[in-house]
C-alpha cells in the first residue's frame, strides 16, 4: 500500500513499513516477472528482498543520467508484457529489461491504463492515445476526451470500451471507429456518478464492474448496468471519498480512502441491515410467510421490501399497526382457506396478518 509518507506491507496480521525509498509511493504494478514496481516523487523501482529475507524497496533512478531525473512524480505505473510503463505529468519511462528509456509527453492526465493489450494514455491537446509501434497514436474519436478528466477505461462487449469521466458519468467507446455515446445501461447512475463524481473503475473477477466516487463510496454493478451493491458510510464504508479499488486473490476488495483503507468481503455470504435501511428495532423473531421475510421486533412487524429502482439495497419497514413486543411467528393453514396466514405471538395477545399487511 502506498501513501504519500511510505510504502506498507500487509501480512494478513501486522502492518510494516518497507525499508528504503525517499518518501511516499505513489503508484504500483505487478510486472510479469512478478515484482512490485512503484512510482515515487522523483524515483521509481521495484520491491526485492535482503540478505535476510526482508522486504525493501530497490530504486532505478541511477539508470537515468541527471539531466533526465527531473519528472516530477510518478501518478500511475502500468505493466504489459516485458515492459513496465512509468509515467509523471509530462514524462513517460519505459523499463524493459535493464534498459530504461525517456519519452517526453503533453501534459497527461495522472492515470493511464492498460485495455485489450494496449497502453492507453490521455494527452493535452490529443485525447485518448495509444502506445503503437514505439509512439503514441490518437485513436479514432479519442479528441472527444480532451476535455474530460478520465477516470476509468474498462473493456466491454464487442471490442467496445467504457469510459468513465469525472463529471459526465460513464460513455461507450469504440476505439475501432470512434463512435461514441452514453452508456445506456447505467442511465440509472449517470446523474448520480456525475453529481458524486465518478473517480475510479475496475472489473472484478465474476464480470462485475466497481466504481468509485468521491463523494458516494462504491458501486457494484453488473455489466448489464444493474446496480447490486453500493457501499456507503451508510452501510459501514468508513469514508466516502474513494480514490482507489485493487482486488485481492481472495476477490477481497480493498478500497482507498480519503483517510484510511478499507477490505469488503464481496464473497462473504453474509448481509447485515440496520437503522440505516430501516430496521430501527431489536430483532426478536424471524419468519418468511408467502416469500417475504419478515421479522418480529420491540416495536412491531417489519417487513423486507426489495430494492427500489436505482437502488442496491433491500430496506426493511414496518407493517401495521401494532407496536407492541412480537415474541414469535408462525405460518398456519386455516381449515377451509386456501391461503396461509401469518400469526404474530405479542405482549397484549395474538394476532393474525391478512392480505393488506393489517
Amino acid at each position: 500500500v502506498g501513501n504519500n509518507e511510505c510504502l506498507l506491507e500487509f501480512d494478513g496480521r501486522n502492518w510494516q513499513r518497507v525499508r528504503g525509498g525517499n518518501g511516499g509511493a505513489f503508484s504500483l504494478a505487478m510486472g510479469a516477472d512478478g515484482k512490485v514496481y512503484v512510482g515515487g516523487a522523483g524515483d521509481f523501482g521495484f520491491l526485492g528482498k535482503d540478505a535476510d529475507g526482508r522486504r525493501i524497496y530497490v530504486s532505478l533512478i541511477d539508470k537515468l543520467p541527471a539531466a533526465a531525473r527531473d519528472f516530477g512524480v510518478i501518478r500511475s505505473v502500468q505493466a504489459l508484457g516485458d515492459t513496465v510503463f512509468f509515467q509523471s505529468r509530462q514524462t513517460l519511462l519505459l523499463l524493459s529489461g535493464d534498459r530504461v528509456q525517456v519519452i517526453k509527453i503533453p501534459d497527461s492526465y495522472l492515470r493511464s491504463y492498460v485495455v485489450d493489450g494496449s497502453y492507453v494514455l490521455k494527452l493535452a491537446g490529443r485525447g485518448l492515445c495509444v502506445w503503437r509501434n514505439g509512439a503514441f497514436r490518437t485513436l479514432p474519436g479519442g479528441e472527444a476526451f480532451d476535455s474530460e478528466v478520465v477516470t476509468c477505461i474498462l473493456p466491454h462487449s464487442g471490442g467496445a470500451w467504457l469510459v468513465g469521466t469525472q463529471k459526465n458519468g460513464v460513455w461507450l467507446y469504440e476505439p475501432g471507429t470512434g463512435l461514441r455515446q452514453p452508456a445506456s445501461e447505467f442511465n440509472d447512475l449517470q446523474e448520480r456518478w456525475k453529481k458524486e463524481e465518478l473517480y475510479y473503475g475496475l472489473g472484478l473477477p465474476d464480470g462485475d464492474c466497481a466504481f468509485a466516487t468521491l463523494s458516494g463510496g462504491v458501486y457494484i454493478v453488473g455489466r448489464s448496468g444493474a446496480l447490486k451493491r453500493h457501499i456507503d458510510r451508510k452501510m459501514g464504508l468508513s469514508d466516502n471519498t474513494v480514490h482507489h479499488l485493487f482486488t485481492d486473490s481472495q476477490r477481497g476488495l480493498w478500497v482507498s480512502l480519503n483517510q484510511g483503507l478499507d477490505r469488503i468481503s464481496l464473497q462473504a455470504p453474509f448481509e447485515y441491515w440496520d437503522a440505516a435501511l430501516g430496521l430501527d428495532a431489536a430483532v426478536l423473531c424471524i419468519k418468511r410467510h408467502r416469500g417475504t421475510l419478515y421479522l418480529g421486533t420491540n416495536l412491531g412487524l417489519y417487513a423486507l421490501q426489495a430494492p427500489a429502482r436505482g437502488q442496491a439495497s433491500a430496506r426493511f419497514h414496518r407493517v401495521g399497526n401494532l407496536r407492541d413486543q412480537i415474541f414469535a411467528l408462525e405460518t398456519v393453514q386455516p381449515p377451509g382457506q386456501s391461503e396461509t396466514l401469518l400469526l404474530m405471538a405479542s405482549g397484549s395477545g395474538l394476532y393474525a396478518l391478512d392480505g393488506s399487511e393489517q
